[in-house]
């Protein structure tokens, strides 16, 4: 009897809800949320039973406190960023070197040649050519001088450069053969001292220790620390006066008493250089 008066009941308590469901919110608004109120007071105990064990179970973070995997993902994110950041300073760092070695150079050189910043992408030993990642695409030539640190000459573009690349020879390389230089004062003594003093020229030759050997007169007025810049007509006239290295010692020939020898220090380890500058030839006018 009991289950069929619940049977009846339920298309009459479909029907309220659907009298109820299209009447305005307004209406019904103040005396459901009272019902539902009332209706909920059964389920109360246990809602808060449920809520202390899902508590127990697994506690709420405070705020400001994350789990470990998120932690983890943080720190990750935020090295590969400091890592960027980073990467970015010494890139912006490398620029500006650039550009101030370029201006220095232009002032030095005038407007006429050409002055390409290249990199060394694979670095041979004091005697062994050097790949620069510059080429035909940039007006380089076989023969342009190669130069680091504004005025010192590290060697000269090989022959047949590729277009986007090419080989620098070491100056102190055996293929370059002997070279003219001259032996400027030092001007560690003194202005006054190294303009009593006369350039001597000088030829030198690598020894096997990658420094340069040459021959001077007994009497010559040399000491030890004096530059020596090149002086030779077979090069390009943008590398005439670049400095080569220092006097870093003198002697005397036992064969020939008359006769005295320096040996020249490089002024740079061509293996070590990373970036570079190529003289190139200044452009052609075309006739009219």
């Amino acid at each position: 009897m009991a289950l069929r008066f619940h049977i009846k009941a339920v298309p009459a308590t479909a029907a309220v809800a659907l009298v109820l469901s299209l009447l305005p919110a307004r209406w019904i608004a103040p005396w459901s949320a009272d019902l539902s109120a009332i209706l909920w007071i059964p389920l109360m105990p246990a809602a808060h039973v449920l809520a202390g064990a899902r508590a127990w179970l697994r506690p709420p973070m405070g705020p400001g406190v994350i789990d470990a995997g998120s932690a983890a993902r943080i720190q990750e994110e935020r090295d590969h960023y400091r890592g960027l950041w980073h990467s970015e300073r010494l890139r912006v760092a490398d620029l500006e070197s650039q550009l101030r070695l370029v201006a220095t150079l232009s002032q030095r050189s005038g407007s006429e040649e050409g002055l390409v910043v290249a990199r060394v992408v694979r670095e041979g030993d004091s005697a062994r050519a050097s790949l620069i990642d510059a080429g035909t695409a940039h007006g380089v030539q076989g023969g342009n001088p190669v130069i680091a640190l504004g005025e010192v000459l590290l060697g000269r573009v090989a022959a047949n450069p590729d277009r986007w690349s090419c080989i620098m020879e070491p100056i102190n390389s055996p293929s370059i053969g002997r070279i003219e230089a001259v032996i400027t004062p030092s001007e560690a003594g003194g202005m006054a001292s190294a303009s009593r003093r006369r350039s001597i020229r000088v030829q030198l030759a690598v020894d096997s220790d990658g420094f340069w050997a040459g021959d001077i007169d007994a009497g010559s007025e040399v000491d030890l620390g004096d530059e020596v810049r090149l002086d030779d007509p077979t090069w390009p006239a943008s590398a005439r006066g670049l400095r080569l290295g220092a006097v870093a010692w003198i002697g005397r020939k036992d064969e020939q008493p008359l006769r005295g020898q320096i040996l020249v220090r490089p002024a740079l380890d061509s293996s070590r250089v990373a970036q570079v500058v190529i003289r190139t030839n200044p452009p052609q006018e075309q006739p009219p």
